[in-house]
């Protein structure tokens, strides 16, 4: 339930920072309140028998940044079919048209220029990744 309520609240604050502002005291105390309950979900696994997301696997580098690389080009590929929808809701050539599809492609090379440097840093020697141990 901490997991959960954490990350609805992280993102409900960033939803309430696109229509109130960042300013707002909705926005502030969500993220806060977000980053609070995260926090105990982490303290709460380190203290359990059997916990659900076993903190030593964050402890290898290598499964982390592997973990990194496939956030970053998940966020990447979301962002593609972002701009794609965008793109088709305002046909014809525009200003507008041309900023959102520069963007995206920007975003999207960003990314998974992040992504294969997280990727290289995590991989072994002979350039295997090493997933599960």
């Amino acid at each position: 339930m901490t997991a959960a309520g954490g990350l609805f609240l992280i993102v409900f604050g960033f939803d309430r920072a696109a229509a109130d502002g960042w300013g707002a005291a909705v926005t502030i105390g969500s993220l806060v309140g977000g980053v609070a309950l995260l926090g105990i979900f982490v303290l709460i696994e380190h203290r359990t028998a059997r916990p659900l997301l076993p903190l030593r696997l964050l402890e290898n580098r290598t499964r982390s940044g592997s973990y990194l690389a496939v956030l970053f080009a998940g966020i990447g590929g979301r962002q593609l079919w972002s701009s794609a929808a965008l793109l088709t809701e305002r046909p014809g050539p525009s200003l507008l048209s041309a900023f959102i599809f520069w963007a995206g492609l920007i975003v999207l090379a960003a990314t998974a220029l992040l992504a294969a440097w997280l990727w290289r840093r995590a991989a072994t020697r002979d350039g295997s990744v090493e997933l599960l141990e």
